[in-house]
């Protein structure tokens, strides 16, 4: 029988549980043989992703209105970082301060997929505007395979410059109204280009 799984708006997603195993690298929708009673659950995620140390973003083509910065590097050598530790409440699973196996995993399972498609990963894209997981991730991951940094959630002098010229400071949970007809975007600590962590609503 095949199965369909619907987000809800806003949501994307991410894999099925079936019988208690996550299945890796299956699509949506799923095929799925019965011969007995089996359990299957649909997981689901908001868009997330985590910039270069460049700052630089690119708005997905998904129905969102709100970013919000989580979290911002404070080393600004460290690249790569995207997987991490799953945290109650969110989700999606945080950057855990290494660039390590954890994200040579999460890229080559979302390797030459662009936006939209089966398998996609927001987390595995860290060479915006091109919308798709390639060479230029695993050699940015290459290149920073063992670094190590730490995440702050300090924002003050932070700031979210849009390519329609709007400049925004984020609100005291990080929040940022994305403006109409934006498809890009820069944070920026002090006015400089800053690593960061963000979530689409």
């Amino acid at each position: 029988m095949t199965v369909t799984a619907v987000p809800d708006p806003g949501y994307f997603f991410n894999y099925w549980i079936l019988d208690g195993e996550k299945l890796r690298g299956y699509g949506n929708p799923l095929e799925v043989t019965m011969r007995s009673d089996r359990t299957l659950k649909a997981c689901f995620n908001k868009p997330a992703m985590k910039t270069t140390t460049e700052g630089y973003f690119y708005v997905p083509n998904a129905p969102i209105s709100v970013l919000k910065v989580e979290m911002l590097f404070s080393d600004y050598g460290m690249e790569g970082d995207q997987a991490g530790k799953q945290v109650e409440g969110y989700p999606f699973s945080f950057p855990d301060g290494t660039v390590g196996l954890a994200d040579l995993t999460l890229i080559s399972g979302s390797y030459g997929r662009s936006e939209g498609e089966s398998g996609w990963q927001y987390m595995a894209d860290i060479a915006p505007p091109y919308k798709i997981v390639g060479l230029t991730e695993v050699v940015s991951l290459a290149r920073n395979y063992g670094k190590n940094g730490t995440y702050i959630t300090d924002l003050s002098g932070v700031t979210v410059s849009f390519n329609t010229g709007i400049e925004i400071s984020p609100d005291d949970y990080g929040f940022v109204t994305i403006p109409q007809d934006a498809t890009s975007f820069t944070v920026k600590g002090n006015d400089n280009p800053i690593g960061a962590m963000i979530i689409f609503w």
